[in-house]
């Protein structure tokens, strides 16, 4: 029995194909992550499947009750059951509906944990999750995977967290220019499985290219010796020459069949498309190697520090030291302080509680940076305005991180939040800094930027301090953890 069957959907705007023959039968059990780069059409494959919008082509046959918590807006369900208050109180919402909180003065994350609330309260056979974690603190993730593992039904997820992914999914479904395909197991095996068909394939179409460049120059060649093929020569009798012209025409023929072998052979050569290219970030050759370290072992000394953010009181009398030479993860649930705390040692709005070293320079990425970016200029020209380094190491480094050379010259204000967060984080790198605030820096990057966001950051050859709801991007580089917890600020 199928809950969901789709078959050969498409769904076109405007003159672009977001889905292509799109085929996928969905079963009790299946607990699937959906996979691809921005905008390639995975929130519409789950509004399909969830019965809000209807294909342009194919067929959609539901046999079952569905539950979608949308990454935009609330949750919608078709079918279902009415909120389970036991799965209010494990989302840690119960205590916001008991004081009787409006949802439009909720934070990010607590308006999020109140959509999965219901979400997973409808007890659907079938559970559309789109982003489940934004907003959430790391103690939110940590629980959402938990009511996954423990969820009776099947879901269909899509995240950026690598971490859950791996946690909680037997089957990636990979969106990619349009189409469908299937892969076993989460998020690190299709990587590995994925990158595996991508030698093949690089590998299969230079066969391709080497086996169709040498029957084209076989072709030339036979042409070529052809037309060498002598004439008559003028002072030669009749009878000779009919002997000369029958040698040199069974040459010729003889050519002429080898030709057309070698043109039936490309003809009928199993042609192979170019394969796609991710971009690595190439570490050898890092930008910022040649940046001056801060002399002291210590970035950033903290001193007897009391925060607020407005009237609340966030952090009181803490102290700590940060380290010039690693990278150091600022951890604490939603509401912390975490940003603020970001956003005050940026401004140095206190000098005598937060001493900076000397030669300290710090490029900061806030979660509402990419507002500084110039909507009419150019990525390029926005990354130049701030570049100590000149235009072919800006465009290299822009590149690395999946920026084409037409992105670069688009202006910004008509890209991508993703697009232009790389922007911003070139334009850190490029900007003779030596220790970076990153406050929530994977915000707006797909999955495989993700993964070039990791390199990245692991390459950077000074301190850093990182906040980050992404689990697998803090494990892969970090080396400490500093926890607010209780308006304390102390090693985790």
């Amino acid at each position: 029995m199928s809950l969901v069957t789709l078959t050969n959907v498409s769904v076109r705007f405007g003159l672009t194909d977001v889905l292509d023959g799109v085929s996928v039968d969905i079963k009790p059990g299946d607990r699937l992550g959906l996979t691809g780069e921005n905008g390639a059409g995975k929130s519409t494959l789950l509004a399909v499947i969830a019965g809000e919008l209807k294909p342009d082509g194919g067929t959609v046959r539901a046999a079952a009750d569905v539950a979608f918590a949308r990454q935009y807006g609330g949750t919608n369900s078709r079918g279902g059951e009415d909120s389970d208050p036991e799965l209010d109180a494990r989302l840690r919402v119960a205590e916001l509906n008991a004081s009787g909180q409006d949802e439009d003065e909720m934070s990010g994350g607590e308006r999020t944990r109140v959509k999965l609330a219901r979400a997973f309260g409808e007890r659907a056979p079938l559970l559309l999750l789109d982003e489940p974690t934004a907003n959430l603190d790391a103690d939110g993730c940590v629980e959402l995977e938990r009511l996954l593992n423990a969820y009776p039904g099947a879901f269909i997820l899509v995240s950026h967290d690598r971490a859950l992914l791996d946690g909680v999914c037997d089957g990636i479904l990979a969106l990619e220019g349009g189409r469908l395909r299937r892969y076993n197991g989460g998020w690190s095996d299709y990587k590995r499985v994925r990158e595996e068909q991508r030698e093949r394939e690089a590998f299969e179409y230079e066969q391709y290219r080497a086996e169709e460049r040498r029957l084209k120059q076989a072709i030339q060649g036979t042409r070529e010796k052809r037309d060498q093929v002598k004439k008559t020569p003028a002072r030669m009798g009749n009878s000779e020459a009919r002997l000369y012209r029958r040698g040199y025409t069974a040459v010729q023929k003889q050519l002429d069949r080898q030709r057309k072998q070698l043109e039936s052979r490309l003809g009928h050569l199993d042609k192979k498309t170019r394969p796609t290219v991710e971009t690595k970030l190439r570490v050898s050759d890092n930008p910022l190697k040649d940046c001056p370290a801060i002399v002291s072992d210590t970035a950033l000394r903290i001193v007897r520090l009391t925060l607020y953010g407005g009237d609340k009181l966030l952090l009181q009398e803490v102290n700590a030291e940060i380290s010039s030479r690693c990278v150091t993860a600022l951890t604490g649930p939603n509401g912390c302080g975490k940003s603020t705390l970001l956003r005050a040692i940026a401004s140095n709005a206190h000098p005598d509680e937060i001493r900076q070293a000397n030669g300290l320079r710090i490029g900061y990425f806030s979660q509402d940076a990419l507002e500084t970016l110039s909507s009419r200029d150019t990525l390029l020209d926005n990354v130049m305005r701030e570049s100590a380094y000149p235009q072919d190491v800006a465009r290299t480094a822009m590149a690395r991180l999946g920026l084409t050379a037409e992105d670069m010259m688009k202006p910004a204000g008509v890209l991508s939040g993703g697009e232009r967060a790389k922007c911003l984080l070139v334009r850190l790198l490029l900007g003779n800094n030596n220790f970076l605030l990153l406050d929530e820096p994977g915000n707006y990057l797909d999955i495989y930027a993700l993964d070039a966001l990791e390199a990245l950051l692991d390459a950077y050859p000074h301190g850093m301090l990182l906040v980050s709801h992404d689990r697998r991007l803090v494990e892969r580089v970090a080396s400490r953890s500093l926890a607010i917890r209780g308006k304390g600020l102390a090693e985790a």
